[in-house]
């Protein structure tokens, strides 16, 4: 089974310039409901589009984020790099379990929210 998170990013901005990220991310999951992105304030990520496979393991990007997966018993992914000449990262890369309910997408003071849509 695949589950897939289609592309969430933000373009390139000038120092002048925020840009927020914007469309709606949408990840096919076992019990087949849409997800969706909510925003709580504006930034500039980028997060290529991926398809994973229960056992794919997620790599770290190049720009300071943290992606948390949680299941309903808590977590069961958290991956955080932060570019500042060091890099933090589990492990570097973190195998994908398929628990999926909830993603946080985490950019200095953004938080990003992949929720159920019903």
């Amino acid at each position: 089974m695949k589950f897939t998170a289609v592309a969430l990013f933000a373009g390139l901005a000038s120092a002048q310039q925020v840009v927020t990220l914007f469309d709606a991310v949408y990840s096919v999951v076992e019990d087949a409901r849409s997800y969706q992105i909510d925003i709580d304030l504006p930034t500039i990520v980028n997060c290529a589009a991926e398809e994973w496979a229960i056992g794919d393991r997620f790599t770290c990007s190049d720009a300071s984020w943290a992606l948390q997966i949680n299941d309903e018993y808590g977590v069961s992914i958290r991956i955080d790099h932060i570019v500042d000449g060091v890099t933090y990262c589990a492990d570097a890369a973190i195998e994908f379990t398929g628990s999926i309910p909830v993603y946080q997408i985490q950019a200095s003071n953004i938080t990003v929210t992949l929720e159920p849509v019903y």
